[in-house]
């Protein structure tokens, strides 16, 4: 029983060296592991953050286009009534000519 004594005391510091080297290990891989999904997840949020980016410009830009669509259709409705005049007042004048022309060839 000495002799299992003196045997485990020699091998208690070696254990505990190899556990603590383990434990380092399991630490260092541990660290590396969250070091990666910190990277990871920086890489994925960077694309968000530029797409993001594209997208916002890409609304404004169409923003724009809508403006000037709608600035467009506003300008060929005004122009559309001021025809629908135009066309009303002449039908006007030619059918009173075509009654001044009735009118004569009695």
């Amino acid at each position: 029983m000495i002799m299992n004594t003196i045997s485990l005391a020699s091998y208690a510091p070696k254990l505990l060296k190899t556990g603590a080297v383990l434990f380092c290990l399991m630490c260092l891989f541990f660290a590396t592991h969250m070091a990666s999904n910190y990277e990871h997840q920086k890489a994925e949020t960077e694309i968000y953050r530029n797409k993001t980016r594209e997208l916002e410009e890409k609304i404004r830009e169409l923003s724009v286009a809508n403006r000037e669509l709608q600035q467009i259709r506003h300008h060929l409705v005004q122009e559309k009534e001021l025809l629908s005049k135009e066309i009303d007042s002449l039908q006007q004048k030619c059918s009173t000519m075509e009654e001044w022309k009735l009118t004569t060839k009695n």
